[in-house]
Parts: structure tokens; sequence; C-alpha cells
């Protein structure tokens, strides 16, 4: 679901004047949005910083935004420019070990380090873009609509792309690694 009936109450105290109501907001997207983070750049010491940038980003934009914009595709639609700010500033993507909880389903079972270790290096080899729809998608599991709003983009477009992204992903996958 992209729109949470209490993020919109929240939304809609901060909009009043209630600081406490976008402390309750960062409460609950903190970890969601630095865990995103983390997969766009691949560098697990820079995400929380990132994070903390978007929270103040949403905090000073929120009063401008429109009224009806859905909070959670909004915050991670900031999340995922300032992500590809700090990519094309820096120009480069360091490997990250992703976390188990991120992979899979919370019902699948954890993978060995190994299998983390190789999709951790294959995603970092994929362009941003590649990345972000794929962990939309597949690690969050977003739907193409969801995904749509935080890439602004259509969701026939999500689902072209992510199937593009899966194929990218599969072909490194299976290459042999050193």
């Amino acid at each position: 679901m992209f729109y949470d009936v209490e993020d919109g109450r929240l939304v809609d105290r901060t909009r009043l004047g209630d600081p406490s109501a976008f402390a309750l907001l960062v409460e609950r997207y903190q970890r969601p949005i630095g865990r995103y983070l983390g997969h766009l750049v691949h560098d697990p010491d820079t995400a929380p910083d990132l994070a903390q940038d978007t929270f103040v980003r949403a905090w000073h934009a929120l009063h401008s935004a429109p009224p009806t914009q859905a909070f959670r595709p909004w915050l991670y639609r900031l999340a995922t420019n300032i992500a590809y700010d700090y990519l094309r500033r820096r120009r480069r993507v360091r490997l990250v070990t992703l976390d188990d909880a991120n992979l899979a389903p919370p019902h699948a079972p954890a993978p060995a380090p190994e299998e983390r270790d190789a999709v951790g290096a294959v995603l970092a080899a994929l362009r941003p873009a590649d990345r972000a729809v794929l962990v939309l998608v597949g690690g969050e599991g977003y739907s193409f609509v969801e995904a749509a709003l935080v890439l602004g983009s259509t969701p026939d477009a999500v689902r072209k792309r992510f199937n593009r992204a899966k194929v990218r992903f599969r072909a490194a996958y299976s290459t042999p690694r050193p």
C-alpha cells in the first residue's frame, strides 16, 4: 500500500506545526530509507548521512509538497535523488555486503555469506537506475505503481526497467567470478 492513512495524519500534523509528528515519521522510515540508500550507494558508512539528508530535505519540502501526495513514495523519491546526487559527486561505487533481510522475503531462508557477497558484487556492477528498481521491486517488495511514484516514471516503464535489470543481473551473476 503506497498511501498510509496514519502517514497522512502525521503529515497533516507536521504541516500544522507539530514537530513530534514528523519525529514519528522519521522513526517509522529511518531504517527502511537507510537500507534502501545503502543498496543504492553501496557504502554502509555513508547511508546514514544520506538518510539524514533525506529527512532534512523532507522537513523543508513537506510544506510545499502537494497535499494529496502519498508520503512514502515521496520520501523514497527524495532519497533516490539524494543517492543519485551523491553517486554523481563521487563517481565511484563501493561494494557492501548485503543485509540478509534485504535480499529476500522474510520467510525465505538466509543466503550463505558467499552468496550475499556475490549478489552484492553483481549489484555494485549494475547502473544505479538498475539497482534502484531491483531494490525497490525485488528487495523492498514495492509494486510497479509504488516504484513508479518513487522513480518518477510510469508503472509500465518500471515493469520494463525491472525486467531488463533482472536480465542484466542474471547475466552478470551467471558469469564466472574469480
